[in-house]
């Protein structure tokens, strides 16, 4: 798996654990993730806003990478993109 796709896929995990209550599994995958925060950190988006040019550059860059679907789930009011991000095949399908 490319870095990038890694540091992409971190936060979005980083993300989803925003969104959910935290068992005790999920705190033991949180301070592993902690720990190893300054290896998978995606460079220039650590301020607190950036632009979608800035998310849609590292989203385009999973288009090349065979684990991942990218399609464009829709359009904005602004007549942007929204993109959809697959990755998996399993039997349960989450929206993150």
């Amino acid at each position: 798996m490319k870095r990038s796709t890694f540091r992409l896929l971190s936060i979005v995990i980083t993300l989803s654990f925003l969104c959910v209550q935290l068992d005790a599994q999920s705190s033991d995958l949180m301070r592993r993730m902690y720990r190893h925060h300054e290896e998978v950190k995606e460079a220039g988006l650590d301020e607190r806003r950036f632009k979608q040019s800035d998310i849609l550059a590292r989203i385009n860059a999973l288009s090349t990478d065979p684990a991942f679907g990218v399609s464009t789930a829709g359009y904005s009011v602004m007549g942007r993109e929204i993109k959809a991000v697959s990755w998996g095949t399993g039997p349960t399908t989450v929206l993150l």
